[in-house]
């Protein structure tokens, strides 16, 4: 009986792994580790990674722990994504392929959060880089956005302020300042994260079950 159970659990995994088009790894599943400074990432109501990683179209896909994807979405030299496992009913998108150059490509990552909010239901996407003091934080519901603010520090320009102050920005120390005038840094970022959705750098490995992730190439 013991065998058969066995079997039937690594017929599972294996079910799962070609579900989400990965390739089965050696190492042992995790739960969550911080991401967020210095960093983009997405993040998508839903705990279908699947589809999730179906609709990103992401190639070159294989398994990865927590540890090892997180640590692919910070490598420059190998520009991949991780799409999580999901937390707190929220499945995270982490890269540098989520981080844009300039107002362009900005609204590039505008247009896949509205996107994704289409298929999902609410998607969001944040950025923060404290040596260029560049952030921003969008919030699409429904395949519209609500909400998107983007500043850049080394230019001291607002890329982008769209759409009603939420709650969690009105927390910020500066809101009650003209949007021309705020002065956002990387805890910001991180309070508006964690107001609307999860702020990824307070994760632990109690935050959510062992489970691989996805990384891919976008």
């Amino acid at each position: 009986m013991s065998n058969r159970r066995t079997g039937l659990a690594g017929a599972l995994a294996l079910f799962r792994n070609t579900l989400l088009g990965q390739k089965g790894g050696a190492s042992a599943a995790t739960g969550p580790v911080a991401f967020g400074y210095k960093m983009a990432w997405l993040a998508v109501k839903t705990v279908r990674t699947a589809d999730l990683v179906s609709c990103l179209k992401l190639e070159d896909r294989s398994s990865a722990t927590w540890p090892q994807g997180v640590e692919a979405a910070y490598d420059p030299k190998r520009n991949l994504v991780f799409v999580t496992p999901p937390v707190e009913g929220w499945t995270f998108v982490v890269g540098r392929g989520t981080f844009p150059d300039d107002k362009r490509s900005l609204q590039n990552i505008v247009g896949i959060v509205r996107e994704l909010s289409s298929t999902f239901g609410e998607a969001q996407g944040f950025a923060s880089h404290r040596v260029i003091e560049y952030h921003h934080w969008i919030l699409a519901r429904n395949g519209h956005i609500e909400r998107c603010y983007a500043y850049t520090g080394e230019q001291g320009e607002v890329l982008a302020n769209t759409g009603p102050i939420t709650e969690s920005e009105r927390k910020l120390a500066f809101s009650n300042l003209p949007g021309n005038k705020w002065t956002p840094n990387e805890s910001d970022v991180m309070g508006v994260a964690g107001g609307w959705s999860v702020d990824p750098t307070k994760l632990t490995a109690d935050s959510g079950p062992a489970e691989f992730g996805v990384i891919g190439r976008r």
